[in-house]
């Protein structure tokens, strides 16, 4: 089986692909918890660490930095870049995005896609933020 075959078969597992959020979903993605990352395979954009450390300047957690802030250009919290917006075809929140984020676990195997498009069946960001930022 390739690599990314075996990280699908484990997200899926894990249950951390699929519509539905349930408590076990929730807690196997709370443990990507400083054991994961984002990025674009299409643009070759970092798009930061997945932790909840918001002091951490590449924490997607970070109201303050690069990959938190809803103002910086490689954050996917902002509604007006190429990674949040509803618009962008990069980005997480446009549910028709052909190149969404992808979440990818330490070792840079690719886990799941991070978007709003159900065509996906990945991980809504709103879920992933929810789960990692604390609500936020």
């Amino acid at each position: 089986m390739q690599p990314k075959q075996t990280a699908l078969v484990l997200a899926l597992t894990l249950g951390l692909i699929g519509g539905v959020t349930t408590p076990s979903k929730a807690q196997s993605l709370s443990d990507l918890d400083g054991n994961a990352f984002l990025g674009n395979p299409q643009t070759g954009k970092f798009l930061g660490i997945v932790s909840s450390n918001r002091y951490d300047e590449k924490s997607i957690c970070n109201p303050y930095d690069t990959y938190g802030s809803k103002y910086e250009e490689l954050s996917i919290h902002n509604s007006y870049g190429d990674y949040g917006s509803r618009y962008s075809d990069f980005s997480a929140y446009n549910p028709r995005a052909q190149y969404p984020p992808q979440l990818y676990l330490s070792n840079g195997e690719v886990l799941a896609i991070v978007s709003v498009n159900p065509k996906w069946e990945g991980i809504h960001p709103g879920v992933l933020f929810g789960v990692i930022c604390e609500q936020r």
